[in-house]
C-alpha cells in the first residue's frame, strides 16, 4: 500500500473519532430531542423527559447543571453555591422546585438509617428517641419492653418485674431482654403453691426445715388438733408442711397425739389408753382415751394402773380393775375378798369392805364380830398363849361382853360346852368358872 494511500486512511479514522468525542460532549451538555409516535415503545426513561411524542435526553446525575431540584434525578438534589446535582444526604429530602433540602421528620427511618434502634433526628442519622421503636425492630417478649432505649442503637428492656418470661424466670437483675432465674429457694408467681419454690429456674418443691411463702402452720402454744403434728417447716422432697410422727413431739390436745401421724394433723391415741390429763394422775382414775376424747376406762382393765390391789385403798373388796362406765375401780358384792376380820364384801358399793353383822361370826367361827368391823375378845385379847392340856399354841375365846360392858365377864349368853368351832379351827372344851357357865374355847388355824 502506498504512503498517500495509509496517510489518508489515518486522517480518516482522526477525524472518525473526533467526530464521536464531540458527539458525546454534545449529549452531555445538551438537549437531543427525538420524535416518537408510540412512547410506550421507550423501555428506559431514565434522564429522559418525555412529553407529547417527544423525548429529551438530559443530564440530571452527580455534577449536572441545575436551577432547581426537578433538575436532578431522584437522588440528587440541586445545590445552590455551584447550581449542580449532588446526592441527597440520608435524612433529608430535596426540593423540586428550587434549590437544597429539607430534613426528614425527626425519628423516623429511611434508606441508609434503617438499622435496629437507628433514627433520623435533625437532618442526620441518629439513635431512635425512647419509649419508640420507629422501625418496629424491638420486641416486647421475655425482658423487652418493645421499644428502643433512647441511649443507643439498641432495644430497651425491663429491669424488675416478670415481663413476659415462664415460671421462675424474672426480670429482676437483667441485663438484657433475656431472663433470668428467680433466687433459688423462693416462690414465683405460677410457683406459690404450699412448699413450692423455684429451684434453678424450674419449679419444685422447697428446701426441708424452710418455708419460703409462710404456709406452713404452727400449732405455737396452744393446741389444735388439725394442725398440731406440725412443724411449721416444709417436708422437702415434696410439696408438703413437714410434721412430727412421734408422741413426744407437737401440741395436741388430750387423748390426740403425733404418733403415726401421716400429716400436719394429730391422730387419735389408741383406745382404752391413758394420755397427759386422762388417767395418768391419782384424782383421773379409770380414765382413759376413747375414739380421740377422754372418757373411762373398760371394764375389767386398768390402764392407769390405779386399781392394782395394794395400792392406796384398793384393797379389801377391789377387783384389781375399773369397773367400766364410771371413774372408780371395780369391786366385789360377795365373798370376803381381802377384808380383815369382821368385814365382808356381801352388798358393797365400792372397795370399801363392809361391817359384818353383829354376832355374826367370821373365819369359821374363830371371831366373834360386834356389828362394827370389831372381833369381840376377851380383854386379853388375840392372839395369846395358854397352855391346855400341856398343849401351847395361839387361842383365841369367844366371849361375849354382858349388858353392862364388863369386858371378859360371860353371861348366860355365852356358848355352851360343846360349840363347834367349824372347819377353820379345833375345839377345845374347858373349865373357865365364873359361877355361871362353861365355855368352848376354838384354836384358829
Amino acid at each position: 500500500m502506498s504512503e498517500k494511500r495509509i496517510f489518508i486512511i489515518s486522517v480518516a479514522a482522526i477525524f472518525f473519532v473526533f467526530l464521536i468525542a464531540i458527539t458525546i460532549v454534545i449529549a452531555s451538555s445538551f438537549t437531543v430531542t427525538d420524535t416518537f409516535n408510540d412512547e410506550s415503545k421507550i423501555v428506559l426513561k431514565t434522564n429522559l423527559i418525555v412529553s407529547g411524542g417527544q423525548v429529551k435526553l438530559v443530564c440530571q446525575g452527580v455534577g449536572c447543571s441545575c436551577t432547581k431540584g426537578s433538575d436532578c434525578s431522584s437522588d440528587t438534589y440541586c445545590r445552590a453555591s455551584d447550581q449542580t446535582c449532588q446526592s441527597v444526604p440520608v435524612c433529608q429530602v430535596k426540593i423540586d422546585y428550587t434549590y437544597g433540602t429539607v430534613n426528614v421528620v425527626d425519628n423516623t427511618q429511611v434508606p441508609g438509617c434503617n438499622s435496629t434502634c437507628q433514627a433520623c433526628q435533625s437532618g442526620s442519622c441518629s439513635i431512635a428517641s425512647s419509649g419508640t421503636d420507629p422501625g418496629s425492630q424491638c420486641d416486647a417478649f421475655n425482658c423487652g419492653t418493645g421499644t428502643c432505649n433512647g441511649y443507643s442503637a439498641q432495644c430497651d428492656y425491663y429491669t424488675s418485674g416478670n415481663g413476659t418470661c415462664s415460671t421462675c424466670k424474672t426480670c429482676n437483675g437483667a441485663t438484657s431482654a433475656s431472663c433470668v432465674d428467680v433466687a433459688y429457694n423462693t416462690q414465683a408467681p405460677g410457683c406459690n403453691g404450699t412448699c413450692q419454690s423455684c429451684r434453678f429456674g424450674y419449679c419444685g418443691a422447697a428446701d426441708s426445715y424452710t418455708d419460703p411463702g409462710d404456709q406452713c402452720p404452727s400449732p405455737g402454744y396452744f393446741s389444735d388438733a388439725s394442725i398440731g403434728c406440725a412443724t411449721g417447716y416444709c417436708q422437702g422432697g415434696i410439696a408438703q408442711c413437714g410434721y412430727y410422727d412421734n408422741s413426744w413431739s407437737g401440741n395436741c390436745p388430750t387423748c390426740k397425739t403425733c404418733a403415726g401421724a401421716t400429716s400436719v394433723a394429730c391422730v387419735n391415741v389408741p383406745n382404752n389408753n391413758t394420755a397427759p390429763g386422762c388417767g395418768n394422775y391419782s384424782w383421773e382414775i379409770c380414765q382413759a382415751c376413747q375414739n380421740g376424747s377422754c372418757g373411762y376406762a373398760d371394764a375389767y382393765t386398768d390402764p392407769g394402773y390405779w386399781c392394782d390391789i395394794g395400792w392406796g385403798n384398793n384393797t379389801g373388796c377391789a377387783t384389781g380393775y375399773c369397773k367400766g362406765g364410771s371413774g372408780e375401780c371395780g369391786y366385789y358384792t360377795y365373798g370376803h375378798g381381802s377384808c380383815d376380820i369382821c368385814d365382808y364384801c356381801e352388798g358393797a358399793t365400792s372397795v370399801s369392805c363392809v361391817n359384818m353383822p353383829q354376832d355374826s361370826k367370821d373365819q369359821g367361827g374363830c371371831y366373834f364380830c360386834d356389828g362394827w368391823g370389831n372381833n369381840e375378845s376377851c380383854s386379853w385379847g388375840w392372839p395369846w398363849t395358854e397352855t391346855i392340856r400341856g398343849q401351847p399354841g395361839w387361842w383365841s375365846i369367844e366371849c361375849k361382853p354382858s349388858t353392862s360392858g364388863s369386858v371378859g365377864y360371860m353371861t348366860s349368853e355365852a356358848y355352851q360346852p360343846g360349840y363347834s368351832c367349824g372347819s377353820f379351827a379345833s375345839s377345845y372344851s374347858w373349865t373357865w368358872y365364873d359361877n355361871t357357865v362353861w365355855a368352848t374355847q376354838c384354836s384358829c388355824y
